[in-house]
């Protein structure tokens, strides 16, 4: 036990410190190369902070604990929404950049949906991996498209005197030490809670729903809430919406295309709905006055605990 809790605080710490170079890294090379930040978090930013729930969903399913890994990416994306922006909002007010709920939400809704619709006969197939994955390539590319665009209309607005931004190398180190430090982070959290979540009897699907998901989310809230308190809020919101699209388009795509995966019939049921529901809700709050306050971001941290209480309480009964 005295092992598992150190494993925690061992990853909490390496999180934070890697969210902290990862946000630095994105915004100078952002900065650099005229690119906006916004399109920095759907993308760099998104990919990075996902890739802790890529290993945890490949080494389930070489383990044979497929629910750990649908559990994972479902849990991921409740947890994304609900907890990490109610806690970013609460440490800071977060603008909303109005094109990102009318070009990425809708993609984010889109790529839910067809998840679910693949994983309703209970089985996703090579496939179905496939077309998720053509997904994440498509997004990618309509990003770097959308990337160049903004950076001819900024080109006006950079007048060169940002030293950090000139020097690339040292951004790029940045980013890979900040990319690196969530991996191992977040990959000590999770070795400490599901050891201690195993040891009480929990099912691999609750696990990974509950405390492997919300490990894995760390990265996404450490970076969140630290491009919260550096004013950053398009990097949060980015963030967000770009590691639930790379969570499905990515993980759910890349893995299937190596593996069957078999979907638990009780995430069909319950968890699914409710990650699709979460999303929905989100949209009205985010669209009002394109701003997340802390009476918002309390609103959305109710929903997750909400959520937990009725995770735990369901396996219960």
């Amino acid at each position: 036990m005295f092992i598992d809790i150190l494993l925690l605080i061992m990853g909490l710490t390496i999180l934070y410190f890697g969210a902290e170079a990862m946000v630095k890294g994105a915004s100078l090379i952002a900065l650099g190369f005229g690119i906006s930040p916004l399109v920095v978090g759907l993308t760099v930013v998104a990919f990075g902070t996902s890739a802790p729930e890529f290993v945890v969903s490949f080494s389930a399913v070489l383990q044979e604990s497929e629910g750990i890994s649908v559990g994972n990416i479902v849990g991921s994306n409740i947890c994304n929404i609900a907890l990490i922006l109610g806690i970013s909002a609460l440490i800071a007010p977060l603008s909303i950049d109005a094109s990102s709920l009318k070009r990425e939400y809708p993609i984010m809704i889109a790529a839910s949906l067809l998840f679910f619709g693949f994983s309703y006969d209970g089985l996703i197939d090579h496939w179905e991996g496939g077309i998720l994955f053509l997904g994440i390539v498509g997004f990618v590319t309509y990003n770097m498209v959308l990337s160049r665009r903004l950076s001819q209309l900024s080109e006006d607005d950079d007048d060169g005197d940002d030293d950090d931004a000139s020097n690339l190398l040292r951004n790029i180190a940045y980013l890979v030490f900040g990319i690196a430090g969530l991996t191992v982070g977040a990959h000590l959290m999770v070795e400490g809670a599901s050891s201690i979540a195993r040891s009480a009897g929990i099912s691999d699907l609750v696990i990974g729903i509950s405390i492997v998901a919300f490990g894995t989310s760390l990265p996404e809230l450490a970076t969140c809430a630290v491009a919260a308190v550096r004013g950053e809020s398009d990097i949060s919101i980015g963030n967000v919406i770009g590691s639930n699209i790379f969570n499905i388009l990515f993980i759910m795509g890349g893995v299937p295309l190596l593996f069957t995966m078999p979907v638990d019939p009780e995430a069909l049921r319950f968890d699914f709905p409710i990650m699709i529901a979460v999303m929905l809700i989100a949209f009205p709050i985010m669209r009002h006055q394109y701003r997340i306050g802390r009476i918002k971001g309390g609103i959305f941290l109710l929903i997750y605990v909400g959520y937990t209480v009725f995770l735990f309480v369901r396996t219960s009964s």
